[in-house]
């Protein structure tokens, strides 16, 4: 049986073996703040901000150059530098994420890090699992175009049980890092063709499903166009992108939900919900992480408003029985309201402050999608609604770089 899905080892680009890589990981591009950027920044004159989101400067510079030839510039002095080398073999690479909870809970996630080959949505088994929302991709676009660099990975979930026992690392880590919230980040190099071809094979057995990264991914795609519309459809090395594969099983993930925020509506909320859900008065007092660890319990959700709290409890009859997921729920029951605009968050403090600081209409805590909800829409070949889940910890830029040359 011939592979679905092209995975393969590349030529990576990484940092040189450093005990000071704490400072120069930096999270996704698309979780920084203005100010988090900047104290990345800081915390190294390397740092893998500097790469995968670089910024205007304030004054424009003699050299004419725009932000992402920068970049380019960049890349070739830390190498040439030798901040960042250039491996003479194709490798995969093994990365492994280890979080302990405020409880002492250790979870452990352990992927592996190759070339992804693209695919457009719908012809192949690439899988995109939520709607995406309107997001400017002219940013990625031109880094890749300055750059014929993968910066920064995308999460892709294997559906082939079994996996993670195909790549468990060996040896001691070739990089460690250890990130604000306490993660330990470690990656180790595999190059051996034997063990490089099982789980390529492997991975090719069944569908990814793209979990992080959906524009990263059409951004791909979209330079993949352009190099062939431009006569140059042998470029081998944009038809892939750098993918983190990671099993999709319980062990391997853990998904959080990210919540509603309604900054406006034009009904009532407790007054809508209330058409479609049991309501019950909470404590205000006591919506916060512990309450959100037992909505499962209840299947429930929590509506938050500055006059009160209700555990909010869907009425079956109440929805069509083809949505199963709070995000789906709460969408549909918004959707009869005249107007109404909706923000996203994961973090139940920014909904408190945004209801009572900020004066939104309210908000809602979701429960998580469970990994067989993941399961069962890749199977359906459907999508979640954007921003449903939230995996956790998430990948560091920085732990390899793919260069398209």
């Amino acid at each position: 049986m011939l592979p679905v899905t092209s995975f393969s080892p590349f030529i990576a680009l990484r940092y040189r073996r450093s005990p000071d890589l704490d400072a120069l990981v930096a999270p996704p591009y698309d979780v920084i703040s203005d100010t988090q950027r900047l104290a990345l920044e800081d915390s190294h004159p390397a740092n893998a901000v500097r790469i995968d989101y670089p910024r205007d400067e304030v004054q424009p510079r003699p050299d004419g150059l725009d932000r992402y030839q920068r970049v380019a510039r960049r890349l070739i002095s830390w190498t040439a530098g030798g901040v960042l080398a250039r491996e003479a073999e194709h490798s995969l690479t093994i990365y492994r994420m280890t979080a302990t909870d405020a409880g002492g809970n250790v979870s452990i996630t352990t992927g592996v890090m190759g070339a992804l080959g693209l695919e457009q949505p719908g012809t192949g088994d690439i899988l995109p699992h939520e709607q995406t929302t309107t997001k400017d991709k002219a940013d990625r676009l031109s880094l890749l175009r300055a750059t014929r660099v993968n910066t920064s990975p995308i999460w892709g979930l294997s559906m082939t049980p079994g996996l993670n026992l195909l790549y468990q690392p060996e040896g001691s880590p070739l990089h460690r890092a250890v990130d604000d919230d306490g993660v330990v980040h470690e990656s180790w190099v595999l190059s051996d063709p034997i063990r490089v071809q099982a789980i390529c094979e492997a991975i090719g057995r069944s569908p990814i499903v793209v979990a992080d990264g959906h524009h990263r991914f059409e951004t791909a795609l979209t330079y993949q166009e352009e190099r062939s519309a431009a006569g140059n459809s042998s470029d081998a090395g944009a038809s892939a992108l750098l993918a983190f594969v990671v099993e999709l099983a319980d062990d391997q993930l853990d998904v959080r939900a990210i919540h509603r925020i309604i900054r406006t509506c034009t009904e009532d909320l407790v007054e809508l919900f209330g058409r479609f859900c049991d309501l019950q008065a909470v404590d205000l007092n006591l919506v916060d992480v512990a309450l959100s660890n037992e909505l499962e319990a209840r299947g429930s959700m929590v509506l938050l408003t500055a006059s009160g709290a209700w555990f909010a409890t869907p009425r079956l009859d109440s929805f069509p029985a083809e949505l199963t997921l709070d995000s789906e729920r709460v969408a549909h029951m918004l959707a009869t309201a005249a107007d109404h605009s909706v923000a996203f968050h994961h973090d139940v403090d920014a909904l408190r402050t945004a209801v009572f600081d900020e004066s939104a209409a309210g908000a809602v805590l979701l429960r998580p999608a469970t990994v067989q909800q993941i399961r069962k829409v890749a199977e359906t070949r459907t999508r979640m609604p954007a921003k449903t889940t939230f995996f956790w910890p998430k990948p560091r830029s920085g732990i390899v770089f793919r260069s398209l040359d």
